[in-house]
């Protein structure tokens, strides 16, 4: 019985101590500037640098992306219900089929962004985001029905 107990109590301890040693999503992210089908839902990555990063199908629900820079970035599939990406700079980034239901875009840079197949994707938030390009209009790709502003 003795026996038992230990080993039980090895395997209850060995589980709580292996996931430390595991890299987390947000490790993986900074490392190699990529993180696919990630759950980063409620992350803090307020003036991050991921220009170029491919979150392809991350999970981004929540996330405080406040002065991000994503130039460039793969988001296609993304969650990102939820999250506030107030001034983040967003120029030539990929977001199809992107879920952006009650996403916060004020000051956004969104010029040359594709929003092709976006969900909860309103006029509202657009008009709060601006999409030129170093001083030049650079409209975002948008679905039907909705249209990019200039910054000026």
């Amino acid at each position: 019985m003795r026996s038992l107990f230990c080993v039980v109590l090895a395997f209850v301890a060995l589980s709580f101590i292996a996931p430390l040693g595991a890299e987390s999503s947000l490790d993986r992210l900074f490392r190699s500037n990529a993180c696919k089908h990630c759950d980063l839902s409620g992350a803090v990555l307020v003036r991050a640098e991921l220009s170029g990063a491919n979150l392809a199908g991350a999970n981004l629900a929540g996330a405080d992306l406040k002065e991000v820079s994503l130039i460039g970035a793969r988001l296609n599939g993304a969650n990102l219900a939820g999250a506030d990406l107030s001034g983040a700079l967003l120029e030539g980034a990929t977001l199809t089929e992107a879920d952006l239901t009650g996403a916060k875009l004020p000051r956004a840079r969104i010029g040359g962004v594709d929003f092709t197949g976006a969900r909860g994707l309103t006029q509202s938030q657009l008009d709060k985001a601006c999409s030129d390009f170093a001083g030049l209009p650079y409209p975002a790709k948008v679905p039907d029905g909705l249209s990019s502003r200039s910054c000026q």
